[in-house]
């Protein structure tokens, strides 16, 4: 559960690039070393990637470094918010 948000938006994100160069999920997941089956759970952000299957995804899909870094960081937000109930304030004018 610590990486759902996390896997989730990255699952999301190589979905959206796999899709984006033509390349389906058997394709990738033979190159990455590990089964569809996973890929499409991982995908679907059920589970996370070991890291040295996230390196190869990144070098395979050529996956931008300022997005996978806005997306960690996206992804710690909401799981901060969520763990400690804080909620958006809205400003005094």
């Amino acid at each position: 559960m610590a990486h759902s948000m996390l896997a989730k938006m990255l699952g999301a994100y190589v979905t959206d690039e796999r899709k984006n160069k033509n390349i389906n999920q058997a394709q990738l997941a033979k190159k990455l070393g590990c089964s569809a089956q996973f890929l499409g759970r991982f995908e679907k952000g059920e589970v996370m990637l070991p890291k040295r299957l996230v390196h190869k995804a990144v070098s395979e899909l050529s996956l931008s470094q300022s997005k996978l870094k806005a997306i960690h960081s996206k992804a710690c937000e909401s799981e901060f918010k969520e763990l400690f109930g804080v909620r958006k304030v809205k400003a005094k004018n």
